[in-house]
């Protein structure tokens, strides 16, 4: 084979020549230092295993600089990169001037513009909580409209307190001018406080009114119909024109849009979806409450005590229609301040307007074409509005 070959006739070692330079002047040069000059040995130091999936676990504390160097030295670079021992910048004072920078600034700026509508929401003061709208509504377009009213009035009668009603219910023709209205009369005593259930004191009343007279049934059904000419002023002609359908801004002017309203109710109306507001206030806070309202229930001025109560209820549809309204002093401080001092007289305490229907299409209402005329004229209507 020839490795052996190899092995076999390799020539045998030669001798190296002598050194023909020159000699150190000190001699030959020590391959050994002198036992003085070997340092003492250093303590041992702690190995620690190479994990190359973790980051190596110390089970004591560090103490030697050797061991320190060593532990930083064999813990593995999850990076990829050389261990960098420079300082990391120090970010977190950056952050603290940067933010009060801001706050300072906030602060300015919500001082400056501390009296604006958007600050005061942020604040509480200025917000305005009430859904309500500030501004009028149009009328929407109709030719026709149904709508009821009933009057309420306490006072004595046959020695007891008596609660009494007069309902109007009415039928207008806005393009023609004219309205049919029908009136029922009714009482009930109040007894405990309570008042009884209404009967009625005369039969049903019916009128038609156009722009110049106002007609009612004779005295039997063969009878013919009483003509009678209107008064100027007359209550009953208001009602034949639209502005008596009220709106939003009729009846809720700045003052009562102030007042916080005790209930807000979604419901319907007549198949018609409403928001119904309830209001609560003195009878002596009614006209700074509720000027608009006051003005057109003037009636109840004077009727009750200054601390009596007065309940408002107002019904809108999303045309801001008011489908409802109901005025109520309560009839305990009526009768307590004036139908005891007065028993002749009836005091009005309750007024509630409800509109039924709107129609496009004008009721067909025509004057009765064969009425007569009387002498005088009658007031059996003057009472149907407030």
């Amino acid at each position: 084979m020839r490795q052996a070959d190899e092995i076999t006739d390799r020539p045998a070692a030669r001798s190296l020549p002598a050194p023909t330079g020159r000699r150190s002047p000190t001699g030959p040069v020590p391959l050994t230092l002198p036992l003085h000059a070997i340092p003492p040995p250093l303590d041992a130091v702690p190995v620690l295993p190479y994990l190359p999936a973790a980051v190596p676990k110390v089970s004591a504390p560090v103490t030697s600089q050797v061991a320190t160097t060593l532990a930083a030295s064999t813990t593995p670079n999850l990076n990829g990169g050389t261990p960098s021992t420079a300082p990391q910048p120090q970010r977190g004072h950056r952050r603290l001037i940067v933010l009060a920078v801001i706050v300072v600034v906030t602060l300015l700026l919500a001082l400056a513009f501390r009296n604006t509508a958007f600050i005061q929401r942020f604040t509480g003061s200025g917000y305005d909580t009430n859904p309500l709208p500030t501004h009028a509504f149009p009328q929407p377009p109709f030719d026709g409209a149904e709508y009821t009213v009933i009057e309420q009035t306490v006072g004595m009668a046959e020695g007891l307190p008596t609660n009494f009603w007069q309902t109007s219910r009415a039928e207008i023709n806005f393009v023609s001018g004219t309205g049919k209205f029908t009136i029922d009369y009714a009482k009930a005593p109040v007894i405990g406080g309570t008042i009884g259930t209404p009967q009625s004191t005369s039969p049903t009343v019916e009128l038609v009114v156009d722009p110049r007279s106002s007609y009612r049934p004779g005295a039997t059904a063969a009878d013919a119909w009483i003509r009678m000419p209107n008064e100027p002023g007359w209550h009953t002609m208001a009602l034949l024109s639209r502005n008596e359908i009220y709106m939003y801004q009729d009846v809720i002017d700045p003052s009562l849009r102030a007042q916080q309203p005790v209930s807000v109710v979604d419901e319907i109306r007549h198949e018609i979806p409403v928001t119904t507001y309830t209001y609560n206030f003195t009878f002596g806070d009614f006209y700074e409450s509720a000027p608009h309202l006051f003005d057109l229930f003037r009636v109840l001025d004077g009727n009750a005590a200054d601390d009596a109560t007065v309940a408002v209820t107002i019904s809108l549809d999303e045309q801001w229609l008011v489908r409802y309204l109901d005025v109520n002093l309560d009839y305990h401080a009526v009768l307590e301040h004036r139908a005891t001092v007065d028993v002749d007289n009836q005091y009005p305490y309750r007024y509630t307007i409800e509109l039924n229907s709107i129609m496009d299409a004008p009721p067909d209402i025509v004057a009765p074409a064969n009425a007569v005329d009387e002498s005088t004229t009658t007031t059996i209507t003057a009472a149907v509005t407030p």
